[in-house]
């Protein structure tokens, strides 16, 4: 699972590299979100 979550990181953070400027910022948080919300859908209900 780490792995995983590791490579969709870094594949997202390869692209914005390639695009660069702004880009890069955006895509690492869109990949840190998908890490978190798609892989920790329990995310939601940690406050209730």
């Amino acid at each position: 699972m780490f792995w995983t979550e590791l490579c969709i990181i870094l594949v997202a953070l390869m692209i914005g590299a390639r695009i660069g400027g702004v880009f890069l910022g955006m895509i690492g948080g869109l990949g840190v979100g998908v890490m978190v919300f798609y892989f920790w859908p329990d995310a939601f209900y940690a406050a209730d």
